[in-house]
């Protein structure tokens, strides 16, 4: 059965495939299984898993994920620092909730520099983004 990995893609039972929306993409460069079949598992289930996701949402976060499997070695890593990203383990003065409106916009617009500078990914972005809105 596919399954949500941490940051929204969605992933093959087998680990080396992510679904774009529209066909199995691989997460590595060279995948050990094929992708999954017509009349496999995952693609049975798929209808209830993507539903209500959008083609391009799904397209990206495979993508992401794809990236941060090649920076760490392996979907395990990739899922921990995701899951790191989640709590909120992130660089410098990011770490420290704004308390007020203005400063969750100030800090929102800093995220945003260090996102487009590649100091941080866009995971870690969305995280702390959310993070931040919550607090609002």
């Amino acid at each position: 059965m596919a399954r949500i990995a941490a940051n929204g893609a969605v992933v093959a039972d087998n680990g080396w495939w992510y679904w774009s929306g529209l066909k199995w993409s691989p997460l590595v460069t060279k995948p050990p299984e094929k992708a999954p079949g017509y009349y496999s598992r995952e693609r049975l289930t798929l209808v209830t898993v993507v539903k209500g996701r959008k083609i391009g949402e799904m397209r990206n976060a495979g993508d992401e994920l794809a990236r941060i499997i090649a920076e760490k070695g392996s979907l395990a890593a990739a899922e921990a620092a995701l899951a790191s990203a989640a709590s909120g383990d992130l660089p410098g003065s990011l770490r420290s909730a704004p308390a007020e409106e203005s400063d969750v916009l100030d800090q929102l617009k800093r995220l945003g520099a260090l996102r487009d500078s590649g100091v941080i990914t866009t995971v870690e972005f969305e995280a702390k983004k959310a993070e931040f809105l919550r607090r609002l």
